[in-house]
């Protein structure tokens, strides 16, 4: 994908974060993409660190990362859950993530560029983004991650929609 529109992306992301956290907007499209993540990973630990409400910050992640992922299937005109699928691997390649599904409910990550920025709590927080995302490409509002590679697994699974394993706690074979 080309380094404009992996900018681009990530410009989107710090905008939903921003209005998040009322933290003043990084400009960063004119950073090299690999620049611009990094910068991404530092802002978004920032605004973590200097919420005083947690609680309302995933909220507030969350709704404006669903209208992120609404946006994206309103302009591609998509409705096929297997052509949303493939778009949201190629959304997480574009920030350094290394996702792939295991079935239309679950995925693994294998590769996380946060994961050597963020604790497990930064993860928890701006893992309302992926629920908020997903959920708006998906319509689905159920996103629970069974491991994470940031509590020193070695690589996030996660369910969306209904899963009885998940929902209790466990944690499916890949």
């Amino acid at each position: 994908m080309s380094e404009l529109l992996k900018k681009m992306q990530i410009q989107i992301l710090i905008r939903a974060v921003s209005k998040s956290s009322n933290q003043k907007m990084k400009w960063v499209i004119f950073q090299p993409a690999k620049q611009a993540l990094n910068i991404f990973a530092l802002y978004t630990m920032q605004a973590i660190q200097v919420s005083n409400d947690i609680e309302a910050l995933k909220k507030s992640l969350y709704q404006n990362a669903y209208q992120i992922g609404m946006l994206c299937k309103r302009l591609l005109h998509a409705s096929n859950a297997d052509l949303l699928r493939e778009l949201i691997v190629v959304l997480y390649q574009n920030i350094g993530i290394r996702l792939q599904w295991i079935d239309m409910h679950h995925f693994v990550v294998s590769e996380c560029y946060f994961s050597k920025y963020y604790s497990a709590d930064v993860c928890h927080v701006m893992s309302n983004m992926d629920a908020g995302i997903i959920s708006g490409l998906l319509d689905t509002d159920y996103l629970q991650f069974s491991q994470r590679i940031t509590e020193g697994k070695p690589m996030c699974k996660a369910c969306i929609g209904f899963c009885e394993v998940c929902s209790q706690g466990g944690v499916y074979d890949t």
